[in-house]
């Protein structure tokens, strides 16, 4: 049983959900998250504030202003609203898990 005594549902692979869709995210049923394989370079249009988790695999996030962060398995890195990036996945497609505030 779950903390308010709901029953646990079953496990889900997240990473096998991202890659099913191609490099486009997919939200994942019943939680305020997305996942999603990065096969190519993806922007981030900055049109609403939110996290990112890298699952598995490497990204570069390469700013406008010229600076980037490299991020690998387990890192986080908050994207408030107005900030745009290009995402480049490191020698195999990542797997990602977007949070957005709702």
């Amino acid at each position: 049983m779950g903390a308010a005594g709901e029953p646990l549902g079953r496990g889900l692979n997240l990473a096998a959900l991202a890659r099913s869709a191609g490099g486009a995210p997919v939200e994942v049923p019943g939680w305020p998250v997305e996942v999603q394989s990065l096969p190519a370079p993806s922007a981030v249009a900055g049109e609403r504030a939110r996290w990112l988790v890298v699952l598995e695999g490497e990204v570069i996030v390469d700013l406008p202003s010229g600076a980037f962060r490299v991020l690998k398995a387990g890192d986080g890195l908050a994207f408030p609203l107005g900030v745009e990036a290009t995402l480049r996945s490191v020698a195999r497609p990542a797997i990602l898990l977007w949070h957005t505030a709702r």
